[in-house]
């Protein structure tokens, strides 16, 4: 019985352990090593037994074998756990008031909200407002004051219709009087109504907005 096969077998197992999510082929693996070594133990010539250095080296990688399979069941379970600890933790938003980086925001009951930050007076803004499929509705322009201030849109369209209930989204491009863009950042608020765990990271839904768990910057208890 070849030696080496039993050693390039194993140093395989513990490489997929290590970079494969595949359980199923690191077990394949693992059972097929024990066959080859008990084969091999069973075999072995009484004139010329297995070499005590190779029988320790074809151990220890049978260890590595054991050790990657426990490792890849323990990871396994701390994914589930945080899974379950996430899930938990979003769903205690239900109900609640957040506030969140971002630009797309629901209209409904013909109005949308946005909360705008400019980090100086901008004597000029050209805003304007996009559907769900990214066409222009709306366009507005005026003047944009230093700090936070809030943006209201009532759902009239450029044509002077009203736009249907859905997702929109704003874009602000501001200018001081010497024509210097002003940095303007823009944020979302409103009812958490449910979860999204289809995406990573999960996302909480404000109506049909969905607002990623990372760009959270504040939630108040809805009385």
């Amino acid at each position: 019985m070849d030696v080496s096969g039993i050693g390039a077998l194993a140093s395989t197992a513990g490489n997929n352990g290590a970079a494969s999510t595949d359980q199923s082929e690191l077990i394949q693996s693992y059972d097929q090593f024990l066959q080859i070594l008990t084969a091999q133990l069973r075999n072995q010539s009484p004139l010329e037994p297995l070499d005590a250095n190779d029988f320790t080296q074809q151990l220890v990688q049978f260890s590595s074998v054991e050790q990657a399979i426990k490792t890849n069941d323990s990871l396994a379970s701390l994914i589930a756990l945080s899974a379950s600890n996430e899930a938990t933790s979003l769903v205690g938003y239900l109900g609640q008031t957040i506030s969140a980086e971002g630009s797309a925001t629901t209209l409904q009951d013909g109005r949308a909200t946005w909360n705008l930050s400019a980090t100086r007076f901008a004597s000029d803004s050209q805003i304007t407002i996009r559907n769900a499929v990214g066409s222009i509705v709306y366009n507005d322009e005026g003047t944009l004051e230093a700090g936070k201030s809030t943006y209201v849109w009532d759902g009239k369209t450029n044509d002077g219709a009203s736009a249907p209930e859905g997702l929109y989204s704003i874009t602000v491009e501001a200018r001081d009087a010497a024509g210097e863009l002003v940095k303007v950042s823009t944020a979302i608020s409103g009812k958490v109504t449910g979860v999204d765990f289809q995406t990573s990271p999960s996302a909480l839904l404000v109506g049909t907005a969905r607002v990623p768990i990372t760009s959270l910057t504040a939630v108040q208890l809805t009385q």
